[in-house]
């Protein structure tokens, strides 16, 4: 309990790490891979980022309530993304009725790193307008009935630290096109993240009649989590002449402190959960031209007494650079 509660602190013990680990380690290249002589990378990113939130009552009696932004299949947000040899710096924000479709709001900004075997980010995003779905219903897109719509909205920040077992894979190469991938490889990597996620809403969460199945969860209007995620996963870049693909995926458990609120004043709870994320990157790295086609699916968990949390990251980026 009291270790989830110094979340924050254990955020800056990795930063305090990282600033060690980039003293005493430098940049390498192996006949693998190697920086591309050009200095400054710069890129595009046309997105399609869904973070969908499902909430069921632990003894399944009710319908599946699900928060998530319309139109899965719209480019909903525009990113850059500038590069200076192995640091990055990245910045996206929606896109408001594009294609005459109003989307949900969002930032992001992210700090990349990597230096010998190491790669670390410190990021922060906000979501806002998620709506309310019914699930199982005649149409995925039916809201519960007679039900006003919650403004609902989350903040999310943290950090990522990988760590590359294999000196033949390029972390950059893959996943930042700042190196060359010139023989194909891959690595197991390590990867540790402590962050903090926080839901609120203006109106109680669970649809009126739905609440019968949570009991003093049934008021359920935010859901504050403080997690240290643990998990290893590996990836393989496979190269020729320029074009790549490289499929990932991440298997791991996340400590978390879940603070929320019910009918008898706010609650705490402590766990332990599953995390999961796979994707694929495709596409050319080469020469001063980057052109990458990248699917990400990410899932955490938690629960409250009465309830149990889904949160799903779904993204397809397609990235657009060149280098200077």
């Amino acid at each position: 309990m009291n270790f989830m509660k110094n979340a924050k602190k254990i955020m800056y013990l990795t930063f305090y790490c990282i600033i060690v680990l980039c003293i005493t380690v430098s940049i390498y290249a192996s006949e693998y891979h190697e920086p591309y002589s050009e200095a400054i990378t710069s890129k595009m990113y046309l997105i399609n980022y869904d973070q969908i939130v499902t909430i069921q009552d632990k003894n399944n009696k009710g319908k599946v309530i699900e928060y998530s932004p319309k139109n899965d299949f719209y480019i909903n947000q525009f990113g850059y993304e500038y590069c200076i040899k192995n640091v990055c710096l990245f910045f996206s924000t929606s896109i408001y009725n594009a294609g005459g479709f109003n989307f949900f709001k969002t930032r992001m900004f992210s700090l990349y790193y990597s230096f010998y075997k190491f790669a670390c980010d410190v990021y922060y995003y906000d979501y806002d307008l998620y709506d309310l779905y019914e699930i199982g219903s005649d149409s995925d897109e039916e809201k519960f009935d007679d039900y006003s719509e919650p403004d609902v909205s989350s903040q999310h920040y943290g950090a990522n630290l990988y760590w590359i077992l294999s000196d033949d894979f390029s972390y950059n190469a893959t996943f930042k096109q700042t190196e060359r991938q010139s023989k194909s490889a891959g690595s197991f990597i390590v990867h540790i993240s402590p962050y903090i996620s926080k839901y609120k809403s203006n109106e109680i969460l669970i649809p009126e009649n739905q609440r019968i199945y949570y009991d003093n969860d049934s008021v359920l209007k935010h859901v504050d989590m403080q997690s240290l995620l643990l998990s290893i996963g590996y990836c393989y870049n496979l190269t020729y002449d320029g074009f790549y693909i490289a499929p990932f995926g991440y298997i791991g458990k996340e400590y978390k402190n879940v603070e929320y609120n019910t009918t008898i004043g706010d609650k705490e709870k402590t766990q332990w959960e599953n995390y999961y994320k796979w994707g694929a990157m495709i596409g050319y790295n080469e020469s001063d031209s980057i052109l990458v086609l990248e699917y990400v699916n990410e899932y955490h968990f938690a629960d409250s007494e009465y309830a149990e949390m889904k949160f799903i990251n779904k993204a397809i980026n397609l990235v657009i650079g060149y280098r200077i």
